[in-house]
């Protein structure tokens, strides 16, 4: 064989082959087409105020959301009002508290000089007497 025959055998399987892979890429797209099918695009509104379907449905959904809204600043106002409450009574509690415990703190000092007068009438010693009540 000479170097032309095996150059030709070559150029011939090259061709053979290049004519299978077109031929069997013909087949593929031919199958693959007999799958695809195209279809009409329509576009739906998801808002039932544009597509009428649901509508009613739709609104009574709204007015319940407004009605909820309302409901709960309502509470929420209410439970305010009711904490301003309980701490204008607590600070009122707070501040008769705090003036007994200053009554109750002068009246042990008066309570504290008079037995230190009597006990130690005017010998001139000072001594701390601590009455617990």
């Amino acid at each position: 064989m000479t170097k032309e025959k095996i150059d030709r055998e070559e150029a011939a399987k090259v061709r053979i082959f290049i004519w299978l892979m077109f031929m069997g890429a013909i087949m593929i797209t031919m199958i693959i087409a007999q799958h695809l099918h195209s279809d009409e695009m329509v576009h739906k509104f998801k808002s039932p105020s544009f597509s009428g379907i649901g509508t009613s449905a739709h609104y009574l959904t709204i007015e319940n959301q407004q009605f909820n809204r309302k409901q709960a600043l309502k509470a929420e106002i209410k439970a305010l009002q009711d904490e301003i409450e309980r701490d204008k009574e607590f600070i009122s509690q707070l501040s008769l508290s705090v003036y007994i415990l200053h009554i109750s703190n002068i009246h042990n000092i008066q309570v504290k000089r008079t037995l230190k007068t009597c006990i130690f009438p005017s010998t001139g010693i000072y001594l701390k007497i601590y009455i617990h009540m």
